[in-house]
């Protein structure tokens, strides 16, 4: 059964590691470590997520017969600025606009630790109109959403991973959708944490009339490799080097920064480097996005843990992590 967890006054050492903390998490100890320091789970101890035998807000990992439960303490709302290009500009138009979305995130079966998150992303960018073929007269608009199911590394050791669905609705010469699963596996060790994501396109190509010609368009396959880095903070970077599925390189990173438990600062980009090179028509093939947001956790409490056990894995796609590409 789920135990809450226990109540102890600002200030209080809790001796044999029997506690997770005061009203304050000052001067706290924690199994022998005191605030600051980072968990065999890779949570902060003053946050009361450092011991293996509990996780999130000091409830008891289920081990017998339960119901799942917070089912949106890790849900968000997020604001921001993008910037993308890619192969459907046609080297003549870059977009710039803003950002808009929420992710509904929480334990789905917590007896094995599988969380759940269902977002969507709404982006208007060419708020201006664009060039890309004639005069475009509107703003382009998009929408995402993603949804699946992920599993974090208990512990913080071990192996984690993560499988959504991706769907967008582009707005731009004409109102096409696309979808793709993308997929995220790691091992982790303490803070430090190696792994693989990658996006499959799901999606037939979609033909738009350009010029007076036919013109394709479909979801780029990208494979990446990742290093990323947990702070006791609850700060977290990474940085990714890999390839699509035609061969062009890939290169990307992205970060969180905590501003309050339950406000963060989250950004990053990712940018295909076209094999044309910049004399063979690159700039017609290059595709990059980048994002900064502002994400508000409503369900978090005043103090809490920033790198819970259901805290989504994957963010809602966006231009960065569903990128098009023009078919052959």
């Amino acid at each position: 059964m789920l135990q809450p967890q226990p109540e102890f006054t600002e200030g209080e050492v809790i001796e044999g590691g029997a506690g997770y903390g005061g009203a304050e998490y000052g001067g706290m100890e924690y199994d022998g470590q005191v605030e600051g320091e980072v968990g065999p789970d890779g949570y902060p101890m003053e946050y009361g997520g450092a011991s293996c035998g509990h996780d999130y807000h000091g409830w008891h990992r289920c081990t017998g017969i339960c119901c799942p439960y917070a089912w949106l303490d890790e849900s968000s709302l997020f604001i921001g600025v993008q910037g993308f290009k890619n192969p459907t500009d046609l080297g003549r138009n870059g977009n710039f606009g803003f950002t808009e979305g929420i992710n509904f995130a929480g334990a789905f079966w917590n007896r094995f630790g599988i969380g759940y998150q269902v977002g969507a992303r709404f982006a208007q960018s060419n708020l201006s109109g664009g060039t890309a073929s004639g005069q475009i007269d509107h703003s382009r608009d998009q929408v995402f959403l993603t949804t699946g199911l992920y599993q974090r590394a208990f512990c913080g050791n071990g192996f984690q991973w993560g499988v959504v669905f991706d769907w967008l609705e582009d707005q731009y010469f004409v109102d096409n959708n696309f979808s793709q699963v993308r997929a995220e596996a790691s091992y982790l060790i303490n803070s430090h944490e190696v792994g693989f994501w990658g996006a499959f396109g799901t999606s037939a190509n979609k033909p738009v009339i350009i010029d007076q010609e036919n013109v394709f368009f479909r979801t780029t396959d990208m494979f990446a490799f990742f290093y990323r880095r947990t702070l006791a903070s609850g700060g977290q970077g990474r940085a990714w080097v890999g390839f699509t599925g035609d061969g062009e390189g890939l290169v990307g990173a992205d970060f969180r920064v905590p501003v309050a438990n339950n406000l963060d600062l989250l950004s990053g980009f990712n940018y295909v480097i076209p094999r044309e090179g910049v004399n063979g028509g690159g700039s017609v093939q290059e595709g990059w996005g980048l994002s900064m947001n502002v994400v508000w956790y409503p369900s978090r409490p005043r103090r809490g843990v920033h790198n819970g056990p259901y805290r989504a894995l994957l963010g809602v796609a966006d231009n960065s992590t569903f990128m098009l590409d023009k078919s052959n």
